[in-house]
């Protein structure tokens, strides 16, 4: 369709074509007649009568339906009726072969589901970095005999934190938080339900970059004097769960460990936290927790993390973060360690308390060092069954075009075009793969919990921010499309240099064998065989 030197005058005709179709049919019915009628007319005045006019008239003119078909190409919207009636057309085939039809996507489907359902629960374990701006500069601090991919255990003291933040602020932006755990919280005059709740420092949005899409988010004020800030911030889930994302929800409280927090903003839909495992629900800042673990540098509550400036590696930040642990610690031992407590188990506890700083991008999983392996062999399996699942759907349209051969022919012989033959041939493939991957989608939907509880059978199981991954979907869905469409042009394309008196002669018949007949799958009595065809 060729939209060069289109006005808006005929781009208005052209809709109202596609959408008053049958009035516009009428209209050019009426036009010919018209026509006819006054070069009849003309005949009359000239000495013919009346039927001899008319039969010269339609002489004159031609065929009638060859000029509405004219007057249709000039409208240039011909496509839309012909895609119309290919639609038409293959929900009807499809009808006439329910027992194919849903094998060939229950196939296509069950290989399209089983690979998003494994790649989403993979990409949220294994490779989505966290929602956070700039999340490769991010790292956090273990112990120097820890795994970058534990579940991030180590941690250090609310005044192990200050000291750190203060030496540090040269190479890298700190931030502390608690590990994230249910806790009874009552919103408003709600009945108290169990939600994932978390204890950050006041810059931990600030750090992470993290904008609030309604109030504000929890700041450095806040980490003022303990027990003076009670102020919370909520998730996209539990603002639309509890509050259909109404401003109503700012200023709203919610009670938690015997205290009344006001909600002062909302974190965006795709921010989970820094756990990759746990949705945190609810953020509070440090200054409310317990006032022992703000002044005791022996309590080692709160895990570090941090975000590089630029230019700067995680090994500079690290040794400014080591000083003030060693400082710390042998301060805590001086106070803590009964005398004469030998040097030697002095000196192996100091080395104990070694750390370094691991990139921490990809956020903090206890699952990742456990299932890398075994979700890595899960994507490359079920890779295979999107492989066998295409192959066995090319193997049934193959054989499925072997007996349309002769429809195609006759259909030809008639006067249908080529190229006609091949647009049906390719919107019936195009809606067969549709349907496929629609049906596909369903079965990610539902297996991808299904795997996830697989994977984590406890009491409180994981909860992934799993999603569809459209480069996975846009993957699968060409692999099905290609397989689809070239296997149900088979039958045009054999067609293409082959005479139809061959053809007609050599075609096999059209007729269906009855499902009575079917000897293999024998209860489907109402459908035809797919594989007996």
């Amino acid at each position: 369709m060729n939209w060069n030197g289109l006005n808006w005058h005929d781009l208005l005709l052209r809709l109202r074509a596609l959408v008053l179709r049958r009035r516009v049919e009428s209209e050019l019915q009426e036009e010919i007649a018209a026509h006819l009628e006054l070069q009849a007319q003309k005949h009359i005045e000239a000495g013919m009568s009346i039927d001899e006019a008319r039969r010269r008239a339609r002489l004159e003119f031609g065929a009638p339906e060859n000029a509405k078909e004219e007057c249709r190409d000039a409208r240039r919207i011909t496509w839309v009726s012909h895609l119309t009636q290919d639609l038409r057309y293959a929900i009807r085939s499809f009808r006439q072969a329910p027992g194919f039809t849903v094998v060939l996507i229950f196939m296509l489907a069950l290989g399209m589901g089983a690979n998003l359902a494994t790649f989403s629960v993979m990409d949220a374990i294994l490779l989505r970095m966290l929602p956070a701006r700039d999340p490769a500069s991010l790292f956090r601090m273990v112990r120097a005999s820890g795994n970058a991919n534990d579940s991030g255990g180590d941690g250090g003291s609310y005044i192990l934190y200050r000291e750190m933040q203060r030496r540090t602020s040269r190479f890298a932006d700190l931030m502390a938080y608690q590990a994230a755990d249910p806790a009874v919280i009552s919103i408003g005059r709600t009945e108290p339900e169990r939600l994932m709740q978390q204890t950050v420092s006041g810059n931990y949005f600030q750090v992470l970059g993290v904008l609030p899409v309604a109030g504000r988010m929890i700041s450095p004020e806040d980490d003022g004097a303990p027990g003076q800030h009670a102020v919370a911030v909520i998730s996209y889930r539990l603002w639309k769960t509890m509050f259909d994302r109404s401003e109503r929800a700012i200023g709203s409280k919610l009670r938690f460990d015997n205290h009344t927090f006001d909600i002062i903003g909302v974190t965006p839909a795709a921010f989970f936290g820094l756990e990759v495992e746990k949705i945190v629900d609810v953020w509070t800042p440090v200054s409310m927790a317990p006032a022992g673990n703000l002044t005791n540098d022996h309590i080692f509550w709160l895990r570090i993390m941090g975000r590089l400036h630029p230019g700067v590696t995680i090994a500079q930040a690290a040794a400014p973060m080591q000083a003030a642990m060693n400082e710390v610690m042998l301060e805590d031992v001086r106070q803590h360690a009964p005398p004469g407590t030998p040097k030697q188990i002095i000196d192996r506890f100091l080395a104990g308390m070694r750390i370094k700083g691991v990139p921490a991008g990809g956020g903090i999983s206890y699952l990742r060092r456990q299932y890398q392996q075994p979700l890595q062999i899960m994507m490359f399996v079920v890779g295979l069954v999107l492989l066998i699942a295409c192959s066995n759907v090319a193997n049934l349209l193959i054989a499925k075009g072997n007996v349309r051969q002769q429809e195609i022919a006759i259909r030809l012989s008639l006067g249908a075009g080529r190229g006609r033959i091949l647009q049906q041939l390719v919107t019936e493939s195009l809606l067969l793969a549709l349907m496929a991957a629609g049906v596909g989608l369903l079965f990610a939907h539902w297996g991808t919990p299904i795997l996830v509880r697989l994977l984590t059978p406890s009491s409180e199981p994981a909860k992934l921010a799993t999603g569809i991954d459209l480069r996975l979907l846009a993957f699968t869905s060409f692999l099905s499309f290609l397989t689809v469409v070239i296997c149900g042009l088979l039958p045009g394309l054999r067609l293409a240099g082959t005479d139809m008196h061959t053809a007609l002669k050599n075609g096999t018949r059209l007729t269906e064998p009855e499902a009575d007949g079917c000897e293999r799958f024998s209860w489907l009595r109402k459908w035809p065989c797919p594989w007996c065809w």
